[in-house]
């Protein structure tokens, strides 16, 4: 890869995501929340198995895949 080649990549992927966002700014999508308790709650629309995964990509995130291990490293592993 030369090195303009990765210059315009990033500078397209930018573009993309500030457009991307300006666009998610303007237009709200249908049934969208009114307010900042119906945003984080999801309207209390949401099912079991949107919770689920909310759930499991909270538990998998980056401290429990690598902060913890670290962690029961430095601490050692209880019994």
């Amino acid at each position: 890869m030369t090195e303009s080649l990765i210059w315009w990549s990033i500078a397209i992927y930018l573009l993309v995501a500030i457009g991307i966002a300006i666009l998610s700014r303007q237009r709200p999508a249908k049934g969208g929340s009114e307010s900042m308790s119906g945003y984080f709650l999801g309207n209390r629309q949401m099912n079991g198995f949107v919770s689920a995964l909310s759930y499991s990509a909270t538990t998998y995130s980056a401290f429990m895949m690598v902060g913890l291990a670290g962690l029961t490293y430095a601490g050692g592993v209880g019994a």
